[in-house]
């Protein structure tokens, strides 16, 4: 009876001391959506569907032989198309038909953060600095890398390319090796969940990165563009087949089984999501996806029938849902294995209609060439003149063609007139620049 009265009276105490129904404690806010690997719901399907376009997935051994794709102008206009309907999205793309080399990109220089996406170069770099074969240890950090996007594993892996226990020299490597493949736009500054340090550069100047519209405010510790990404995976495509620029840079350290084994584990990466929702489960995909908050992306190299590559990147500025991000990359990627498995993708009107132009190529200046450098990553100040005004900054490793303008002295410098590989003239200090090394 008293332990009875006990309760009731306990009961009665907390009934007085609770609020009305009307002026209960809110419930604390919901925290703000993140971004999963793999959506806890089916995303509803895409608002739009480019028109003139079959975005089915043909299966995979239904592609009639000698099959070719039609010209890969027809596939960036159907992207356009579905990119313009969707609102407020910045994309950027790049598709590299690996049968014929043709290219098409949107916003292809456009600088995004780096995210995950920048673990391809860092991959490419330790394939080329570990010797063969690979301890289990090495292989288990290589692949938690490839396929969990595993950020302590990544910094390992730039310790083991700097051969000390620092990312951050790793990241400086990467980030010269990047120049090296012509390859501008891609730098690690600050290795994954670090703070900047005072011995390094907390971020690079790039072409892309000075251009002020459009822009992602990328992050300033790593960037890359689609463009960039795109022409990576077709090098460690060409490195599988003996070819290539990696092949003519690292002839010795980077052996066409090793491109063909970071292709491999790049296979293993499985997310449900992205570039994989448009490729039938057994048609290969290697690929490495990384998302921020604002931007999401996804960089793939197919090897179906007829190979190609396929890298995307979406922005949306404040906050991009990954229940967006998915469905648009995803039809993307539907997109383009249509282009290149179904003869029946664009109606016949669509084949018929004239294409634009192809953009003529850049001619090569039959002039000597030099590389920035000795600026410690801050680049290079391109002047209108000797000691003149600012005109843009060359990024530390780029190529120059020296002018044949005779050399000029001002202000204590000495100062050369060049050509930038996109036909801007202006002078620089010469001090800075670096003829290769057979000249």
């Amino acid at each position: 009876m008293r332990r009875f009265l006990l309760l009731l009276f306990l009961a009665l105490t907390l009934a007085a001391c609770s609020p009305p129904a009307d002026e209960a404690t809110p419930a604390p806010p919901e925290p703000p959506a993140v971004p999963r690997p793999t959506p806890t719901t089916e995303p509803p399907p895409p608002a739009v569907v480019a028109p003139e376009v079959t975005a089915t997935l043909p299966a995979s051994d239904a592609v009639p032989a000698g099959f070719a794709p039609p010209d890969l102008r027809y596939l960036g206009d159907a992207f356009d198309r579905y990119l313009d309907a969707q609102e407020n999205i910045l994309a950027s793309y790049a598709i590299i038909d690996l049968e014929t080399g043709q290219e098409v990109t949107h916003n292809g220089d456009l600088a995004i953060s780096g995210t995950s996406m920048v673990k391809i170069p860092i991959l490419v770099e330790t394939y080329r600095v570990l010797d063969e074969p690979r301890t289990p240890a090495e292989t288990r950090v290589i692949t938690d890398t490839a396929t969990l996007s595993g950020n302590y594993t990544a910094n390992l892996l730039l310790e083991w390319i700097a051969g000390q226990p620092d990312p951050f020299a790793g990241a400086e490597i990467v980030t010269t090796a990047m120049r090296r493949l012509g390859l501008y736009n891609t730098f690690i500054a600050v290795p994954y969940d670090e703070e900047p340090r005072a011995q390094y550069m907390p971020t690079y100047v790039t072409p892309a990165n000075q251009k002020l519209e459009p822009t992602t405010d990328p992050d300033p510790s790593m960037q890359t563009t689609t463009a960039d990404m795109a022409r990576l995976l077709r090098m460690i495509y060409d490195c599988r087949q003996d070819a290539g620029p990696l092949r003519v840079h690292y002839a010795d350290s980077l052996l066409p089984e090793e491109c063909a084994a970071i292709i491999e584990v790049m296979t293993h990466n499985r997310i449900d999501a992205f570039l994989e929702e448009g490729v039938p489960a057994e048609v290969p995909l290697a690929h490495k996806h990384g998302w921020v908050g604002d931007t999401h992306g996804d960089a793939g190299l197919v090897l179906a029938e007829h190979p190609y590559v396929l890298v995307v990147a979406l922005h949306r500025p404040g906050w991009l849902e990954w229940a967006d991000s998915t469905v648009f990359i995803a039809e993307l990627s539907r997109l383009a294995y249509a282009h290149f498995t179904d003869p029946n993708a664009y109606p016949a009107v669509v084949l018929a209609a004239p294409l634009p132009p192809l953009p003529s190529p850049t001619p090569v200046p039959d002039l000597p060439l030099a590389y920035v450098a000795g600026t410690g990553g801050a680049g290079l100040t391109l002047r209108d003149g000797p000691g003149g005004d600012e005109l843009t900054i060359l990024p530390e490793g780029i190529p120059v063609y020296l002018l044949p303008t005779e050399a000029a002295s001002s202000g204590g410098v000495a100062w050369r007139q060049v050509l930038t590989p996109w036909g801007q003239e202006g002078w620089v200090g010469s001090d800075f620049l670096e003829l290769p090394p057979e000249s």
